[in-house]
C-alpha cells in the first residue's frame, strides 16, 4: 500500500467499542449524574429531557469517533488518524514496535476480527501505546510479518510458507490440572474483598437513603448465626469468582519461542497474544508463595524495557512465562526459552554471620514504637496491633534468611536471593542489563563490616531496585567490580 492511498477504517461494529469507552471513562460522572436527577422530583422534566437527549449525543460521539479514525499500512511503517475536534495523527515506525499484543473475543472469532496493541518507545503516556480495535485477522497478520521483517504481501492474506523464514520452536503449555492449581492457589480473594469495600463505599451516598437504612436496620436484627453464614457465603462467592477469572483469564496458557520473540497467548472469552522480543528481556523474576512452597511449585515472570501492563498482572510492566511450574523442571524449560539463565538450581551464597539481626532489630524499633503509640492513643484497643507487631518481625527474620546470592560467570549473571511477605524470591539479573551498581555504607555499618548493594535494572521506561542489604563488604566490593569490569572492557 502506498502512502497515498486511501486510509482504511475499522469494522463497523468498532462503534460499540467507542461506546464501551466513552461509558468507562465518564461512568461515575453518569452515575452521580443520573442519582441526582433522580432524587431530585422538582426535576422531573430536566431527568426526562435529559434520558432523551443525553443518549443521543452519546450515540453521536461514538459515530463521529468511528468515521473519524482511519489507518494506513505501509511497508515501513502504520500511520493511525483520530479525533473529532482535535485531530491526531501518528506515525508508528515498525522498528519502533517493541510488544505487539492480540486480543480477540470469542464471539469475535468468526468474524476474524480483533484488537492489535502497540507498545513503541515513546516516553509520554499517549506516545507509548497505540491501538487498532476491530480489524480484520488478515491485515494483523500483515503487520505482525512486517513488524517481524518479513517478506509479506499488501493486501493479501494468503502468504505463502516458502516467503517466511522458518525457525525451531520451544514451547511450555499449562495443562489443566496445572491451570486449575494455579487457579485455586492464585485467587486474588483479598483484592476483590477490598473491591467490593471500595464499590459499597462509592455508591452508599447515592442509593436512596431508605434503601440504607432498610438494609442496616434488616441485618442488626440477624442472629449471630445467620450473619455468619452471610460472611461465610460471601468469601466463598468471592473466592470462586476470583478463581473462576483467574481459570479464565490463563485458559490455555501456551509460551512459544520463535524468530527471537517470545509469544503468550492465553485466554478463554477474550484470547490475548502478547508477542515480546528477547532482547527487551531485563530481569527474569522466579517467586514462591507459601502456598506455592507447599505444593513444589513456583511461578517464573520477566522484567521488559517496554511500557507492558497487563490488567491481570500485580506487578506492572511484567510478562509472566510460567504462572505455574514444578521446581525441578523449571530451569530446564526457562533455559530453552532464555539461553542466559543457568541449567539447573545453584547453591547461593548468604553472609556470614547471617544478617538476621538487623532485620528484626529494625521490623521491632519501627513497629513496636506504632504499637505505643497506639495503645498512648486508643487505650485497649491498641493491643490489637500487637499480632502485627510478631508478624513484622517474624517476615523480617524470614527475610534476613532468604538474603543470599551468586555470581555465575559462565552465564554473566548475578542471582540474588530474597523474599517479599514470606514469598521467596530470586532474581536473576544479567549484568549487560544492569544500568548502575551503588554500594551504600553508613558509619554505624562500618564497624560490622556491612553494606548495601543496590544493583538498578531498567522495568518499562522506569527503573527497578534489587537490594542485598547487610551483606559483608567484601562481598558487595567483589559484585561491585565484576560490574566495573565487565563496564569498561567493553
Amino acid at each position: 500500500m502506498r502512502s497515498d492511498d486511501k486510509a482504511l477504517h475499522l469494522h463497523p461494529l468498532a462503534v460499540f467499542v467507542f461506546l464501551k469507552r466513552f461509558f468507562s471513562q465518564n461512568f461515575i460522572y453518569l452515575v452521580v449524574l443520573y442519582f441526582s436527577l433522580l432524587n431530585n422530583l422538582k426535576s422531573s422534566i430536566v431527568f426526562q429531557i435529559s434520558f432523551i437527549f443525553l443518549p443521543l449525543l452519546i450515540l453521536l460521539s461514538a459515530f463521529l469517533s468511528y468515521f473519524c479514525f482511519s489507518y494506513k499500512i505501509d511497508e515501513n511503517s502504520i500511520t493511525i488518524n483520530s479525533g473529532i475536534f482535535f485531530k491526531k495523527h501518528q506515525h508508528i515506525p515498525y522498528q519502533k514496535i517493541q510488544t505487539i499484543e492480540h486480543r480477540q473475543w470469542f464471539f469475535l472469532k468468526p468474524l476474524k476480527l480483533e484488537h492489535l496493541i502497540f507498545d513503541t518507545a515513546g516516553r509520554s503516556k499517549d506516545d507509548k501505546k497505540s491501538e487498532l480495535f476491530l480489524i480484520s485477522s488478515d491485515q494483523a497478520e500483515i503487520i505482525d510479518n512486517l513488524k517481524n521483517g518479513q517478506k509479506a504481501l499488501l493486501g493479501k492474506s494468503d502468504i505463502k510458507d516458502s516467503e517466511l523464514s522458518v525457525y525451531s520452536e520451544d514451547e511450555f503449555h499449562l495443562n489443566k490440572k496445572d491451570l486449575n492449581l494455579f487457579s485455586i492457589l492464585s485467587a486474588k480473594i483479598l483484592t476483590t474483598v477490598f473491591g467490593l469495600i471500595a464499590l459499597c463505599e462509592f455508591f452508599s451516598p447515592i442509593l436512596p437513603g431508605s434503601f440504607r437504612n432498610g438494609s442496616i436496620f434488616w441485618f442488626n436484627r440477624l442472629s449471630f448465626v445467620n450473619k455468619l453464614f452471610i460472611y461465610t457465603a460471601l468469601f466463598l462467592g468471592l473466592y470462586l469468582f476470583s478463581y473462576l477469572h483467574q481459570l479464565l483469564s490463563f485458559y490455555m496458557f501456551t509460551v512459544v519461542k520463535k524468530n527471537g520473540r517470545i509469544n503468550i497467548s492465553k485466554g478463554f472469552f477474550q484470547r490475548k497474544v502478547t508477542s515480546q522480543p528477547l532482547a527487551r528481556i531485563q530481569a527474569v523474576n522466579i517467586e514462591e508463595p507459601i502456598l506455592y512452597r507447599f505444593f513444589g511449585f513456583s511461578k517464573v515472570s520477566t522484567f521488559t524495557a517496554s511500557d507492558v501492563k497487563r490488567s491481570e498482572e500485580d506487578d506492572e510492566k511484567i510478562l509472566t512465562i510460567f504462572p505455574l511450574i514444578r521446581k525441578d523442571i523449571l530451569f530446564e524449560n526457562l533455559i530453552s526459552l532464555i539461553d542466559w539463565v543457568p541449567k539447573r538450581s545453584l547453591p547461593l551464597n548468604k553472609p556470614k554471620p547471617s544478617g538476621r539481626y538487623y532485620f528484626i532489630r529494625n521490623a521491632f524499633f519501627i513497629w513496636s514504637t506504632v504499637f505505643i503509640f497506639a495503645v498512648y492513643f486508643w487505650h485497649f484497643s491498641g493491643l490489637l496491633i500487637l499480632p502485627v507487631l510478631f508478624l513484622a518481625i517474624w517476615n523480617a527474620d524470614f527475610y534476613g534468611r532468604q538474603t543470599a546470592w551468586l555470581v555465575d560467570r559462565k552465564k554473566d549473571i548475578v542471582i540474588i536471593g530474597s523474599s517479599r511477605f514470606f514469598a521467596k524470591e530470586y532474581y536473576l539479573l544479567p549484568f549487560k542489563a544492569v544500568q548502575s551498581v551503588q554500594v551504600k555504607q553508613s558509619i554505624w555499618m562500618k564497624n560490622k563490616n556491612r553494606a548495601h548493594l543496590i544493583m538498578n535494572i531498567r522495568k518499562g521506561n522506569g527503573s527497578f531496585k534489587v537490594q542485598l542489604r547487610y551483606i559483608q563488604k567484601e562481598s558487595a566490593d567483589q559484585i561491585y567490580n565484576l560490574y566495573l569490569a565487565r563496564f569498561f572492557n567493553k
